[in-house]
């Protein structure tokens, strides 16, 4: 087996030789081998040399590009951070000014109607979110942590807020626009009052009695409205009153429509405000067409000139 040889390899030479057109006589160059090595490797090397700056230089301009692109998404984010803590700041002024319309100074009177409770969970399904950890990175190195952190974090203590605040508001008007609903206020006929509430002389004994309504004459057959939103619990003929009509408006109110000559509710309808349920007439104890109206308040009479417009 022949061992390699560096010193022949040195004395080992190439030569090269040139003919020129203008003389006979040739040029010969001799290149030692181990030159010839030298060059190949050195050309090989800087071919794979400029591969790899070239391969990096485009990764570098990638990259370059996909960060001033990330870049560009963040100033956007806080542009948006920055208008979202405006638009707080405008909600909490419509939060102080509808408190004061619907006077929701205190909470004790949304703990007053725990029923609501359920309609509110409709709304407390609020969504989740975040960045993911390498925005999160991103994000720290553009900006100071600490600060960033908290801005975000008082945006999103008083974005909770204001939604529980716009809630109890909601449950307040909710509240108030049923007890709205619920309340007689307006005339349940047309005509006028020929006997008020209170104690009067009774037309049928000569004495003195209380009269725990308003009697309101008109035609016979004139139209009796309901004058508010409620469930007929009675629907019938009874002695003293004729045809009556007892409404359940809910809250502990409660109104009667006596005398009338024909009824056109049944018990367990629901009937809103202005809605006709019978016309008038002269049944049960009375005297002449008219209507008989009360208004009870936890089963007791009240005055209803009160509940009148």
């Amino acid at each position: 087996m022949r061992r390699f040889s560096l010193h022949k390899l040195i004395k080992k030479k190439l030569t090269i030789m040139f003919i020129p057109h203008h003389t006979n006589k040739p040029l010969k160059v001799s290149i030692p081998s181990i030159f010839i090595y030298f060059i190949l490797t050195c050309w090989a090397g800087l071919t794979v040399g400029s591969f790899f700056i070239t391969t990096r230089h485009i990764d570098y301009l990638s990259t370059k590009q996909k960060n001033k692109a990330l870049q560009e998404k963040v100033a956007f984010f806080i542009q948006e951070t920055v208008k979202s803590q405006e638009l707080i700041s405008q909600v909490e002024k419509i939060d102080y000014q509808l408190r004061n319309m619907v006077a929701l100074n205190s909470k004790k009177i949304i703990n007053r109607y725990p029923f609501y409770a359920s309609y509110l969970r409709t709304y407390l399904d609020l969504g989740k979110g975040g960045p993911s950890k390498n925005e999160q990175q991103v994000v720290d190195k553009l900006f100071q942590r600490n600060q960033f952190r908290k801005s975000n974090k008082e945006l999103q203590i008083n974005s909770n807020q204001q939604i529980k605040s716009f809630l109890e508001i909601s449950k307040c008007i909710f509240l108030q626009k049923s007890i709205l609903e619920a309340t007689p206020c307006i005339w349940p006929t047309y005509g006028y009052i020929s006997s008020r509430f209170g104690y009067r002389i009774s037309p049928f004994s000569n004495k003195s009695e209380f009269h725990t309504g308003l009697d309101i004459a008109n035609r016979k057959g004139s139209p009796v409205w309901t004058t508010a939103d409620g469930i007929i619990t009675v629907a019938h003929r009874t002695k003293g009153y004729g045809y009556v009509i007892i409404i359940k408006h809910g809250y502990g109110l409660s109104t009667y429509y006596a005398h009338n000559s024909k009824l056109l509710v049944k018990v367990g309808d629901y009937v809103t405000r202005g809605q006709i349920i019978s016309y008038t007439g002269n049944t049960g104890r009375s005297t002449g067409n008219h209507l008989h109206y009360e208004v009870r308040v936890r089963g007791k009479a009240v005055n209803p000139i009160y509940y009148l417009k």
